[in-house]
């Protein structure tokens, strides 16, 4: 049963972190616009309890640790602040499936499995984006702070990432227009996390991290426009990570 991932201090705390401010997530009018009669979880917040009990599941089953995995995950539905959550997981070939869901209504489904081939081939690249050394130790302290059941650095450096992703491109979000719902509908990440392993506690050796958009995928249609987002991670200059952030933008639902 996941809950503390779902209440409105929760909700604030992610926000102060992210810098997603989505009024989805705090105006109930424009949550409804969304489809809900409650304010709305942000998706990755949720998804922190799930990575935490996915990557135990697999590591059970694999030696996932040693080698690439993927989490990928679809949302359903909007998830209603102050619900209680189950997670259910179960085998998969090279891996686990997993299913949220509460209240009679499924949120989010997906997998956590090993990769035969890592996905990044760019071994002589370089981030387009750079983020100072204070920075990524003071968001590492935050997140430590505020999600103390997380215990994977790769889950902290993948919520990094997404939140300056985000701002970088969206700027605040807390200004999307009132007739505008703009919500996340998937996201994947894969990386090797027995190297990230305590990368970031260290306050005397803070690794460089910074990335790159490898690719822009947008479409559109009447009312509506969606794309993914890939993204390449890099720590201490090497690729480390990569990230899948599917987006949609479309109309609200009439009052």
């Amino acid at each position: 049963m996941i809950h503390e991932a779902t209440t409105p201090a929760a909700v604030l705390k992610w926000a102060e972190f992210s810098g997603d401010f989505n009024p989805i997530h705090f105006d109930l009018a424009r949550a409804a616009k969304a489809g809900s009669d409650r304010l709305i979880v942000h998706g990755m917040l949720a998804l922190l309890h799930v990575k935490q009990a996915t990557m135990r599941a697999l590591a059970a089953v694999t030696s996932a640790d040693d080698g690439w995995s993927r989490f990928k995950a679809l949302f359903r539905n909007p998830i209603p602040q102050s619900s209680r959550l189950d997670l259910s997981i179960r085998p998969k070939n090279e891996g686990v499936r997993f299913v949220l869901q509460g209240d009679s209504r499924e949120y989010g489904r997906g997998v956590h499995e090993t990769l035969q081939t890592p996905p990044l081939q760019q071994a002589n690249a370089s981030p387009a984006y750079v983020l100072e050394a204070a920075y990524v130790q003071a968001q590492h302290a935050r997140f430590c702070e505020s999600f103390r059941f997380v215990h994977d650095d790769w889950i902290f450096l993948d919520a990094l990432i997404f939140g300056k992703f985000l701002q970088q491109r969206f700027g605040r979000l807390s200004e999307i227009p009132p007739d505008i719902v703009a919500v996340q509908v998937s996201h994947s990440v894969s990386c090797v996390p027995r190297q990230l392993k305590a990368r970031f506690s260290d306050v005397d050796r803070i690794p460089h991290v910074g990335y790159s958009v490898r690719n822009e995928d947008k479409s559109a249609s009447p009312g509506s426009e969606s794309g993914v987002a890939e993204l390449d991670v890099f720590v201490d200059g090497s690729p480390a990570m990569v990230i899948e952030i599917g987006l949609l933008a479309k109309a609200g639902v009439p009052a």
